[in-house]
C-alpha cells in the first residue's frame, strides 16, 4: 500500500474512534498491518480481526489446517500463524489448502455451494492428520459448521475477533 492510501485509514480509523464507539476491529488484512498506529491515535481497544484467531491456532493447534479461497489469503495466514507460533517458541506444522470454486461459488451467491465445498477440502485436510482448521477469510465463516459437524476444530475470525472485542471492551467497564 503506498503512503496515500495509508494516511487515507489512518483518517477513517479516526472518524471511527468517535466516542460513542466502543472499540476499533480491523477486518481487512490488507490493512491490519496499521492496527499498531491505529493504538497510538485512540484509546478505544483495537484489533485485526483474524489476531485472535492466529493466537488460538497457536494455543491449540500442532498440526494446523488453513483454508483459504483465493490464492494469496492462505499463505498470508500462514505466514502469520508460524510469525506468532515463532514469538511463542512453539513448533507447529501448518498444511494449506485453497480452493477457488469455492470462492467463485460466493461470488455467484451459492452459499450453500461454498460451504459444501469448504467441508469438501477440510475434510482432507482432517485425513491428512490436521489437528485444527483455520478459515483464513471472514466470508469463509459459514463453512465453520459443516466442518464442525465431522469433529473438526475451526476457528474462524469473526467468531474470535467479536470475543475478543467483547471481552476488552467490557475490560473497559462497558
Amino acid at each position: 500500500m503506498d503512503e496515500w492510501g495509508r494516511r487515507n485509514f489512518l483518517r477513517l480509523a479516526m472518524q471511527a474512534a468517535e466516542p460513542s464507539v466502543d472499540g476499533i476491529i480491523i477486518a481487512c488484512s490488507l490493512y491490519s498491518t496499521y492496527g499498531e498506529q491505529v493504538r497510538t491515535l485512540t484509546d478505544k481497544p483495537v484489533i485485526a480481526i483474524d489476531q485472535p484467531m492466529i493466537e488460538d491456532a497457536v494455543l491449540n493447534g500442532s498440526y494446523i489446517g488453513i483454508l483459504a479461497t483465493t490464492a494469496s489469503a492462505g499463505p498470508a495466514e500462514e505466514a502469520k500463524i508460524l510469525a506468532e507460533a515463532e514469538k511463542k517458541k512453539k513448533v507447529i506444522k501448518t498444511e494449506i489448502a485453497i480452493n477457488t470454486e469455492a470462492m467463485r461459488a460466493l461470488k455467484t451467491r451459492d452459499r450453500k455451494r461454498h460451504d459444501e465445498l469448504l467441508e469438501e477440502t477440510g475434510l482432507k485436510l482432517k485425513e491428512m492428520g490436521c489437528d485444527l482448521l483455520v478459515l483464513s477469510q471472514i466470508t469463509m465463516a459459514s463453512g465453520a459448521e459443516g466442518l464442525e459437524r465431522h469433529g473438526i476444530s475451526v476457528l474462524t475470525s469473526p467468531r474470535s475477533g467479536a470475543k475478543e472485542m467483547v471481552a476488552r471492551i467490557r475490560e473497559r467497564g462497558r
